[in-house]
């Protein structure tokens, strides 16, 4: 009898052995093929041909959604480090209208930054281009500190261009995103730095340098 219930353990032991080898190798090929499709995507030059919430990877056990929009963000970031503004404008600029701030913010800061090394004329229409679409971005979301924060600065940018009385008029305005940006992230270094300059004089003045 003894025998006979020693025999049964050691088939239950190998039975969970294989469910447990079996189970790792599953783990290991979802982890796998998800590595795998985020570097496809992130390869990718053109998101053109999908739609901006179009790709999504279907939950499994633990298992996280990646998105196209995810993807996205993630490159512009990327090439933003690296200073690739022209890139990252050809690769946001086809989702211009498509009314998600995040995607938007990132694209009109790329903007901002290729309006520093064009011509004069194609700088101010990157300039004048930028703050339409933030400030179309605001009306649908407005509680995003970054929009506010490049609202702020696109519009003293565009103020430099229109002159002094549209400066002056402005100067509130300008103001005020910058405020409303630390409200909703008061913890963002950029911002205490340009509040804690005494005047809105000193920080449009310092707007420029700094962004």
């Amino acid at each position: 009898m003894s025998l006979r219930r020693a025999l049964f353990v050691i088939r239950d032991i190998k039975v969970l052995q294989r469910t447990l080898i079996h189970r790792r190798f599953q783990s290991s090929r979802k982890s796998s093929n998800q590595y795998m499709l985020t570097t496809k995507l992130c390869t990718i030059s053109s998101f053109t041909a999908m739609g901006i919430w179009g790709l999504t990877k279907k939950r499994g056990d633990n298992e996280a959604i990646i998105t196209t929009k995810e993807v996205l963000i993630a490159k512009a970031d990327a090439l933003y480090e690296q200073e690739q503004y022209q890139e990252i404008h050809d690769l946001l600029i086809n989702y211009k209208d498509s009314g998600d701030i995040e995607i938007i913010w990132r694209l009109c800061r790329a903007m901002y930054k290729l309006s520093k090394i064009v011509s004069e004329v194609d700088g101010k229409k990157l300039i004048f281009e930028a703050y339409d679409l933030i400030l179309e971005a605001l009306e649908i979301k407005e509680d995003n500190w970054a929009a506010h924060k490049w609202a702020s600065i696109l519009l003293n940018s565009k103020t430099l261009y229109e002159g002094v009385k549209a400066q002056i008029k402005e100067s509130y305005n300008i103001k005020k995103h910058m405020l409303r940006a630390m409200e909703l992230n008061p913890k963002e270094p950029t911002l205490m730095y340009m509040l804690g300059i005494e005047g809105i004089e000193g920080i449009k003045k310092n707007l420029e340098s700094i962004f």
